[in-house]
């Protein structure tokens, strides 16, 4: 038997914390560079994040899990909920932040933030959204992602809810994994400054109707 078809997925729990930071983190995304471009101080901040609730939601995440070790994890938003994120949290991620990044990192990050503004897509509120699919870079290419928006979508349609949707970043690779599963693109942003920061030309929004 392959470790593939010895894959679970279960609900993150609290003490998935940290293997949560390592898979979003091990190799930091793009944007966190664009704020941070030292990956030691990058992986700090994304930790922060994560612990403040302000990157991915335990709650509202899955793990896939090879092994007893999580390699993959999905963030997921039913129709009508949002971010759960408290001011305290966000007050607290701010300040911890500036401690690690120093006031030159605070003007990157409100830099970024701007430009990031620039190129948001806000998702139909109707959809199950995916705001985070993520593969430790040990084990990605190996069908995990696939298995994941496979359970996704399983949940949504359980759920009776009639579309998925998801942003990604144009040059993203990751977006041929979600055209293969049915996705397609809706809606385009693209600004220079985003792209000036972060190397990535804007971000898509991506739907698939599943009634």
């Amino acid at each position: 038997m392959s470790a593939m078809d010895e894959m679970t997925i279960r609900r993150a729990t609290s003490a998935d914390t940290q293997r949560l930071i390592d898979i979003l983190y091990d190799d930091p995304p793009r944007d966190m560079r664009a704020m941070e471009p030292d990956v030691r101080k990058a992986k700090a901040l994304g930790a922060l994040a994560v612990r403040n609730g302000l990157e991915v939601a335990v709650s509202r995440t899955v793990v896939a899990v090879i092994g007893g070790r999580p390699v993959g994890l999905m963030e997921a938003k039913r129709p009508g909920q949002d971010a759960n994120a408290t001011v305290f949290a966000i007050g607290n991620m701010l300040l911890r932040g500036l401690l690690i990044v120093g006031l030159g990192g605070g003007l990157r990050y409100v830099r970024y933030r701007r430009a990031r503004a620039r190129v948001e897509i806000g998702r139909p509120p109707d959809s199950y959204y995916i705001g985070e699919l993520d593969v430790h870079p040990e084990t990605r290419n190996r069908g995990i992602g696939a298995r994941l928006l496979e359970y996704a979508e399983a949940e949504a349609r359980a759920e009776g809810v009639g579309r998925m949707s998801l942003c990604t970043g144009i040059t993203n690779p990751a977006q041929h994994l979600y055209e293969r599963s049915g996705f397609r693109i809706v809606e385009t942003r693209r600004h220079p400054d985003y792209e000036r920061l972060t190397g990535n030309p804007g971000r898509v929004l991506m739907v698939k109707e599943l009634s």
